[in-house]
Order: structure tokens, then sequence, then C-alpha cells
């Protein structure tokens, strides 16, 4: 025997496991200006991040050269006078 069909013609699904969800639709239309302030989080400026030289106490730039004593990595790296 064939399917039954629905009352519209159209075959019923024969697989309800396979059947995806209704994807979610938003309910208002986002404003430009919301739209736009969560793209502008991105472009907030941080301050840099900050460390003391290991030799001479000064604050530096993690993983950079000291520019007071000019040492790095345990050795001195640029002749600072």
């Amino acid at each position: 025997a064939p399917p039954a069909q629905c009352r519209f013609g159209a075959l019923p699904r024969l697989s309800i496991i396979a059947e995806e969800p209704p994807m979610a639709t938003p309910k208002k239309k986002t404003s430009k200006a919301k739209g736009r302030s969560r793209r502008a989080s991105a472009w907030t400026l941080r301050r840099p991040a900050r460390s003391l030289c290991a030799r001479c106490g000064k604050v530096k730039r993690p993983h950079h050269v000291c520019g007071n004593c000019g040492w790095y990595a345990e050795r001195q790296t640029v002749d600072v006078d």
C-alpha cells in the first residue's frame, strides 16, 4: 500500500529523527547603534603589560630589552651609555 498523503497532497516525512529544528529568528531588528557598539568593543585600548627588569628593577615591557640597562634574558644585548 502506498504511504498516506496529507491534506495538501505532499508526502509526510518518513523520519522524525532526521528533521531539523527550526532556526532561531530575532523578534526585533537590531538597531544600528547596538550593532556598531558591539563591534566597537574590539577597538578598546588596554594598558600595555608591565614588568620589572630583573637586573636594575626599572619598569619595562615583558619580553623586551630593558631601556635602562640594555639587558634581556640574563645577558646584555644592547650597549646603553
